[in-house]
């Protein structure tokens, strides 16, 4: 039986960022810093005792955004009804490159072990992203 582990990130959803220059440096930004950190703690906590793994990995990843204030009514219903998606930033990829990065070395040892994924956008009153994460094998 594969094991599942499921965790949620609280607030709006954050994608990888580009480092930022600094001089003739470049540094890592550091809102993406401390929202790596966000993840990293909220897994830790919940599953304390997992060993990074080192086989096939597979993720489901759901973001919800927040929905903007000057909405109607209608158009409102329709965003919960999920009839209506966010085609706004962060893009997918940067959301799953930042829970890639987060999850490295923690709850597996790279992210090349990730061989399926799903990732879908969404709006909520609640804005978070919701991970799930099935190791399919063990090695």
């Amino acid at each position: 039986m594969n094991e599942k582990y499921r965790f949620t990130i609280p607030g709006k959803p954050f994608g990888k960022r580009e480092p930022l220059k600094v001089g003739r440096f470049l540094r890592p930004h550091p809102l993406y810093t401390n929202y790596k950190e966000r993840i990293i703690s909220i897994f830790t906590t919940e599953y304390r005792r997992l060993c990074p793994t080192k086989g096939a990995v597979s993720i489901n990843i759901t973001a919800f955004f927040y929905i903007p204030a000057s909405t109607s009514k209608k158009k409102r219903e329709a965003m919960i009804r999920r009839e209506i998606r966010p085609i706004t930033k962060p893009d997918l990829d940067n959301i799953m490159k930042a829970i890639g990065d987060s999850l490295s070395k923690i709850a597996w040892i790279d992210d090349s072990q990730i061989v399926v994924a799903s990732l879908s956008k969404y709006y909520s009153d609640r804005p978070r992203v919701e991970v799930e994460i099935e190791f399919l094998s063990k090695e």
